[in-house]
């Protein structure tokens, strides 16, 4: 079973704070990329979970 909302968005909360970014412009223009494509999926995601939300106050 998963997590509920409010645990989830602590852990999620939680990676997006600990995240080390000094180390990142030293990164692989391949990386850079891969690391671009990856937070734009989430985002789309935590979008996406947004309206779901928004549409249950709605």
């Amino acid at each position: 079973m998963g997590r509920d909302f409010w645990e989830a968005s602590r852990v999620i909360e939680q990676a997006l704070d600990a995240i080390d970014h000094t180390g990142d412009t030293r990164m692989p223009d391949t990386r850079k990329i891969a690391a671009m494509n990856r937070a734009r999926g989430l985002a789309d995601r935590m979008i996406a979970l947004a309206a779901v939300y928004t549409d249950l106050v709605a």
